[in-house]
């Protein structure tokens, strides 16, 4: 953490026609905006009434190639696993795309590089720097500090955790018959990337925030699964969950199978995570596959048994 004040090289004229433009943004008319965390936030508003004031092009310096917006989100919350994995889940192919030297000024650190540097295009043979000075006024004391980053608690160690517990399931259900015991674990994992899900498609559909659609996660993680949750328990609802968990089934094995064809950067831990549902889909079609044709077999024995007899 630190704090740089940067002074303009600006005119007399430039320093107070940006005083006034601070005033009238400052106005109550003017306070409240749709804020947009990407093109129109506390970093860009500033540059851009730099830019505005000064009249002239600016030449940013080039930092390094090839960062996508999602590159640079990554790099602010790289310390916090658990948030870094959810804003790879609502964020969509659109943060994948390589930015511009401007785009990367959404980020404040981006924008005071960009500024430390920058030069005005005054004519074909002069540049001036945009800066006149530049000083570091407050440094923070613990520059070494890092964050406890919970260990096994990450998003990929709980993902395979959650992939063992749900083979068990399924070989308990396979094996011993545990139809209850798998149908409470099917109704809670469910639920759960159902509410997950209920984010995204919210996010994909219904936000106004940009790079959200398309968002690739929806293949995995979508309201679908809620409702779904709620079937479980619904007998007369038994043939939808059926074709439900066939359709779950396909749409995963298709997911899993283009991993990496896919043009969304994704997390790891999204492999076991979307497994889960893969197998329990998987072995609930399976079983549900033998039971119809055994009662088939069954109602056609018994019908073949009654015409012998006659």
């Amino acid at each position: 953490m630190e704090v740089v004040e940067q002074e303009l090289n600006l005119t007399l004229q430039q320093k107070q026609q940006l005083w006034e433009d601070l005033y009238i943004n400052a106005l109550p008319e003017n306070r409240q905006y749709r804020y947009n965390f990407l093109y129109d936030n506390c970093a860009t508003r500033p540059r851009d009434m730099v830019e505005n004031i000064i009249g002239k092009p600016i030449i940013y310096p080039l930092s390094k190639p090839n960062q996508t917006f999602r590159d640079l989100i990554h790099e602010c919350v790289n310390e916090f696993a658990w948030m870094e994995f959810g804003i790879d889940l609502v964020l969509g192919s659109g943060a994948d795309k390589y930015i511009t030297e401007r785009e990367k000024m959404f980020l404040p650190h981006y924008l005071m590089n960009a500024f430390e540097d920058a030069k005005v295009h005054r004519s074909d043979t002069i540049n001036s720097p945009l800066l006149s000075s530049s000083v570091k006024v407050l440094q923070s004391e613990n520059e070494d500090f890092k964050r406890n980053e919970l260990g096994i608690l990450k998003p990929l160690p709980v993902a395979f955790a959650l992939l063992f517990i749900t083979l068990l399931i399924s070989f308990l259900q396979l094996r011993f018959h545990h139809d209850r015991t798998a149908r409470i674990y099917d109704t809670m994992l469910f639920s759960m990337a159902g509410i997950g899900g209920l984010i995204v498609t919210f996010l994909v559909f219904f936000s106004e925030h940009p790079i959200t659609n398309p968002n690739w996660n929806l293949a995995w993680l979508h309201i679908g699964h809620l409702l779904i949750a709620v079937l479980f328990w619904v007998k007369s609802m038994k043939k939808v969950v059926y074709y439900y968990h066939f359709i779950n089934f396909a749409v995963l094995s298709l997911f899993l199978l283009s991993w990496w064809f896919l043009p969304q950067q994704l997390p790891l831990a999204i492999i076991p995570f979307a497994m889960s549902l893969w197998v329990r889909s998987g072995s609930s079609f399976y079983i549900k596959r033998n039971d119809y044709l055994k009662n088939r077999q069954y109602k056609t024995a018994k019908y073949m048994q009654a015409g012998w007899r006659r």
